[in-house]
């Protein structure tokens, strides 16, 4: 059933025609965290104008790797602050998590949205390591218009542009796990030492 009800949904988004550009952006654009830390981005829609966003279908990839996904926190331009006037999804994959929602409101009520923040989402870290944040846009549906058959249709929004986001993530020590060079040379040194004492030993 809830398969069902998403493609449905998602079949609105997509029978629209391009509207006005905009940009999607991941604020910080960069962040850096530690092995068993997290850390959140929020993702912020800028130009819209005089339009409005009345539904979505976004993908954010990542490095599983380096990065697990945690929670994901969705704002309430889509419904006015009452959960029961939007649906949403959160479905996690491997490297990616795929986020829906989908406004019940008029167009009325969701107009003058702005510049604003569609959603916060936060990463742990598992291991040490440097992993994108990308997003992807799989349908973005902005204000209704009546079809030749009289029907309210969605428009389909492009975005003009999107900002990608990039995590760092380093050991418990706040280091990598690579040892520096000089590190290095003086482990060298000192296995020399210990073979060369053993040989005067022998």
């Amino acid at each position: 059933m809830r398969k069902l009800i998403l493609a449905s949904l998602l079949a609105g988004l997509c029978a629209a025609q391009n509207a006005q550009a905009f940009s999607l952006e991941f604020t910080p654009a960069s962040q850096s965290m530690t092995v068993g830390s997290s850390q959140t981005y929020d993702l912020w829609v800028k130009g819209l104008g005089s339009e409005l966003i009345s539904g979505y279908d976004l993908s954010v990839g990542y490095n599983p790797s380096i990065l697990g996904l945690g929670a994901v926190t969705y704002s309430n331009k889509l419904n006015n602050g009452d959960i029961n006037d939007s649906v949403f999804f959160l479905t996690p994959g491997a490297g990616s998590g795929n986020l829906f929602e989908v406004s019940l409101l008029s167009d009325a009520l969701l107009a003058g949205q702005g510049d604003f923040k569609l959603f916060s989402i936060t990463f742990a870290g598992l291991a040490a390591g440097t992993s994108d944040i990308t997003l992807t846009s799989n349908g973005i549906s902005g204000h209704s218009e009546r079809d030749a058959f009289g029907d309210l249709v969605p428009l389909a929004l492009t975005p003009d542009s999107i900002l990608n986001a990039t995590a760092t993530i380093q050991g418990n020590g706040g280091q990598n796990n690579v040892p520096e060079p000089s590190a290095l040379a003086l482990l060298g040194l000192g296995l020399l030492g210990v073979m060369a004492s053993r040989r005067r030993k022998l």
